[in-house]
């Protein structure tokens, strides 16, 4: 099994892990499995609320609960069990949005994904340039292929390989992969990529941390700045019924193999309690 956050899509061309170098799905071999966990950055989560040196709250997402699930299948397998069918964005099912090259940045292996084209909403306060690691294409002399390269060091070609990331919803939120109940129940807009803050170098990218762009509380909130997302009341009426929301959610993840029973129950005894934001660029500081 290969397991990725959407950190590694944006950061680390990580599609390239099941496409061929046309950016064609490839298909997965009888033995191997490929999961992203949706809007999650780089290794743990980040601590709620917290910014670090990036210019949006970093990325709170556990990823833990569904890789424990996955150990457990991994386990069954070995007992004869297949376990669940890899969850990637791919072009066939028309969840992968490539990345563009503009020549001026191909040489240092960057591209970009239009925002038009990924479906991400105009948050105001959010700086959006869709900036995605790509990989050059080099020669390395005319028989490279037999093995030996005769052209050191390389010379670039003008091409890159092929790199890809999930679609998102209208929230933001990646559509595809194993959507754990912040993404599938939001409270916020996740994703795989952030920026520095300017006191930090900003606007380059905050590399491994992702971020988190909380709703707002209620529609005379957002509509103030124009955020086009739905407020959580908009969205869930009371708290009650979102913490109904996450445990359905929650409980379907568990019935796919996605979740166990304990991280199921966690999900549902956090989803009890309030959402509290503190001291977030865009919205301050609320309770709902």
């Amino acid at each position: 099994m290969n397991i990725n956050s959407a950190n590694e899509y944006w950061v680390k061309a990580t599609s390239m892990l099941h496409s061929d170098a046309n950016g064609t799905d490839l298909p997965d071999a009888a033995n191997t499995r490929t999961f992203l966990i949706s809007g999650s950055q780089h290794a743990g989560p980040a601590a709620a609320n917290s910014l670090g040196v990036c210019a949006q709250f970093q990325n709170s997402t556990d990823q833990l609960p569904a890789v424990r699930a996955l150990f457990e299948d991994l386990d069954q397998w070995l007992d004869g069990t297949p376990p669940p069918d890899s969850q990637v964005p791919t072009v066939a099912n028309n969840t992968a949005v490539f990345a563009t090259v503009n020549p001026a940045t191909e040489a240092i292996g960057i591209g970009s994904v239009s925002q038009i084209a990924l479906g991400f909403p105009t948050i105001p306060g959010l700086n959006y340039d869709g900036l995605v690691t790509v990989h050059n294409v080099w020669n390395w002399g005319p028989q490279f292929d037999q093995g030996i390269i005769s052209v050191v060091p390389p010379t670039p070609t003008g091409k890159v390989y092929p790199n890809f990331v999930s679609k998102v919803d209208l929230d933001g939120n990646e559509v595809a992969g194993i959507r754990l109940p912040p993404v599938s129940v939001p409270v916020a807009t996740t994703a795989g990529w952030n920026h520095r803050a300017t006191a930090f170098g900003g606007p380059d990218g905050c590399e491994s941390s992702g971020l988190l762009v909380p709703f707002a509380p209620d529609q005379a909130t957002r509509t103030t700045i124009g955020d086009p997302r739905l407020s959580l009341t908009e969205r869930y009426g009371t708290h009650a019924a979102y913490a109904s929301a996450v445990a359905a959610a929650a409980t379907l993840l568990q019935a796919k193999r996605f979740l166990l029973p304990m991280d199921v129950q966690t999900y549902i005894t956090n989803a009890q309690l309030p959402i509290t934001v503190t001291g977030n660029p865009i919205y301050g500081t609320y309770t709902w």
